[in-house]
């Protein structure tokens, strides 16, 4: 660095001149005028962005409560799509089969009835109690499964219509739930990123596991799907951060 009262050389970053004691004044930084024009472009992309996931918020923040149910109710089928466990039914069954093996034997034998009896009370009337509470379980099973199946089809064809009435929007239905545009905005804020498409795969928490609870779900709803129309699959908020 070159002192601008002596034109003595000086080491960079010196306050003073050690020649002439003058205040050394530092050499400001040369700013690349395409770079600049980058910045000023991305920070009004930014801005027009968050302008847009307000917009969105503001005219789906009403259905927030339906949306909040979608999610709970596409759990829900998730999890009687398992089916009840076989279990009770199973070893009921195997109970049953034991207390009708040692009665055949015992009556074939001549076997008085009471010593056959305790076999009854111990194998088969618990069996036949586990078998009637393995059936109750399976059917109640699938009455809860339909009941959920009704309650996704009201709120799946409510909420793809209010999407579709929506003017002019960049995002897909399936991203519309208040509280993932709430995410979105909150990260186009933080400045990490300038775009919607940005913010959504920084915001995801995990998109393989989103796109597996999708292709379940969507296997569970085929029917209903096809009778209503609508086989959009609503991102569940759970899986943003």
């Amino acid at each position: 660095m070159i002192c601008s009262n002596c034109q003595n050389p000086i080491p960079e970053g010196a306050a003073f001149c050690s020649h002439c004691g003058a205040r050394a004044v530092q050499p400001q930084p040369v700013v690349d005028p395409y770079f600049q024009q980058l910045q000023n472009q991305k920070t009004v992309q930014r801005q027009c962005e968050m302008d847009e996931v307000s917009r969105l918020i503001e005219y789906y923040a009403p259905r927030q409560g339906e949306y909040d149910a979608y999610d709970e109710t596409c759990s829900k089928i998730l999890h009687y799509a398992r089916g009840a466990k076989s279990a009770l039914l199973i070893w009921g069954c195997i109970a049953a089969s034991v207390c009708l093996f040692f009665l055949a034997v015992g009556l074939g034998e001549g076997a008085p009835v009471e010593e056959i009896l305790p076999f009854v009370w111990l194998l088969g009337i618990p069996g036949i109690l586990m078998i009637v509470g393995g059936i109750f379980m399976k059917v109640n099973n699938r009455m809860q499964m339909n009941r959920y199946l009704g309650d996704y089809a009201k709120l799946s064809y409510n909420l793809f219509r209010h999407c579709m009435s929506c003017p002019s929007t960049t995002i897909g239905p399936e991203f519309t739930n208040p509280r993932v545009l709430y995410v979105l905005l909150r990260t186009l804020r933080s400045g990490r990123c300038d775009t919607v498409k940005e913010a959504l795969n920084l915001s995801g928490a995990n998109f393989p596991a989103l796109q597996q609870y999708c292709q379940k779900l969507s296997q569970e709803t085929r029917n209903v799907d096809a009778t209503t129309g609508v086989g959009t699959i609503f991102a569940a908020a759970k899986f943003f951060r």
